[in-house]
Parts: C-alpha cells; structure tokens; sequence
C-alpha cells in the first residue's frame, strides 16, 4: 500500500511540470514584417508566426494544444502554453540569437524550459 501511495504520488508531481526544449529558431525582417518559427523537443511540433506585434498572444503551432506568446520584437522572449484536457502549462523561454545581418537571425544553442501547470 505504501508503495502505491508513492506511486501515486510521484505520477501527481511528475505531471506538474514539463521539460521542453525550443530549437531551430529562426527570425526574419526580411520581407518587411518579421517572421519567426521554431520547432519543439516533443511531439515533433512546429510554431510560427508572420507579421506579429509586440506583445502577441496565443499564436498557434501545428499542433492546437500547443500555443506561444511573442514579448520581445525579434521573438527573443517567447511564453510557451501547452494545453490538455483542460489542463495548462506554461513556461518562459530566452532565444540566443546571431546572423550575418540584423534581419535574418538564427538560434544560437537550444533554449530549455520547465512548462509550469497553471493553478487558478
């Protein structure tokens, strides 16, 4: 009984955060409006976003339970929420960026998080 009390336990607090690492991100002013797309450690999912302002919410990827927030002009500060079944983690990100020219920048390193459940 002790054993699946810990059990159980451990299921509740493993489920309370999520690792989640953002890479291949790109930015591009190129075109006149800025772009931005990055791809996640799970789920094979991809986010993007075209012509966005400053602060951007809810932008969606590839995958509906999965959404970000744009804070920063060249999306260097990204807000990620991944939600199920009513259920929402959210975590904050810090993209390293570098590029021959200001406008077409890519990511420097990976960037990790932990997703946070959201308690109401």
């Amino acid at each position: 009984m002790k054993f699946l009390a810990a059990a159980t336990l451990f299921g509740f607090a493993a489920a309370a955060v999520e690792t989640v690492t953002i890479f291949n991100f790109v930015y591009s002013g190129v075109n006149g409006y800025p772009e931005i797309s990055f791809q996640l450690s799970v789920d094979e999912v991809m986010c993007a976003a075209d012509n966005y302002t400053i602060v951007s919410l809810g932008n969606p990827c590839d995958k509906p339970e999965w959404t970000f927030d744009i804070l920063e002009e060249l999306g260097r500060q990204i807000r990620l929420h991944h939600t199920v079944d009513g259920v929402t983690h959210t975590g904050d990100f810090a993209i390293l960026l570098n590029g021959p020219i200001p406008t077409l920048l890519g990511q420097v390193g990976n960037s990790t998080a932990d997703l946070d459940k959201v308690t109401s």
